[in-house]
């Protein structure tokens, strides 16, 4: 740690953080100044400290180099690249990183409930924002998550529809086999597609007779 006193009487710290680099503070008094130098050097050699100067990039300017790292399916990146342009850029994208709070996470989600949009797709929204702000904490650009403890809409729940015997002879009327007959036994026996696809079957009528 490195200390001195300033022409206008107030004390600088400076410290290197873990690329060498010197990076420091001023203070009002010395005191000040040794305790902040101290713990950033406590910070830096627990492997916790993060640089000041990269907190302060902006979203938008963090992004491109995150992008360019993530291993994703091309299907996912297309969908992800959506939300970042659709919902999540247009947010954040002139914050810098360290102002992203938790509470601004949280009323992104809120918003965006609001707005009407479905429950699983704003969980998307805030995981995504959650992935590329978790790689800031890895980097050592920012100390925590803010998206780690949001609460976030329940994801929704599929209503199973089950099909009335005379439906299921609607549907069978207008098949032909095999598919008819694999109808009905799906049907009938609550059998699984793997259980029927198995059966060593000579022949199968629309309703099991063999």
């Amino acid at each position: 740690m490195y200390l001195r006193k300033l022409p206008s009487g107030r004390f600088r710290a400076e410290y290197r953080d873990r690329k060498g680099e010197r990076l420091g503070q001023t203070f009002p008094t010395l005191r000040e100044a040794r305790l902040w130098g101290a713990e950033q050097e406590r910070l830096v050699h627990r492997g916790a400290h993060h640089d000041p100067r990269a907190a302060r990039q902006l979203l938008r300017e963090f992004v491109p180099g995150w992008w360019a790292s993530r291993v994703v399916e091309a299907r996912t990146a297309e969908s992800d690249r959506y939300r970042l342009d659709k919902h999540i850029l247009p947010t954040f994208g002139d914050v810098p990183l360290t102002d992203i709070t938790s509470s601004a996470v949280q009323a992104f989600a809120k918003r965006l409930t609001r707005d009407g949009l479905a429950p699983d797709s704003t969980r998307k929204n805030v995981r995504l924002l959650g992935v590329a702000l978790e790689t800031a904490v890895h980097d050592g650009i920012l100390t925590e998550n803010p998206c780690r403890h949001i609460q976030l809409p329940p994801p929704a729940v599929g209503k199973e529809r089950f099909l009335t015997r005379a439906e299921i002879d609607a549907v069978a009327a207008e098949m032909t086999d095999p598919n008819r007959a694999v109808l009905i036994t799906l049907s009938l026996t609550g059998m699984r597609w793997g259980e029927v696809a198995g059966l060593p079957v000579r022949r199968l009528d629309c309703y099991g007779v063999a």
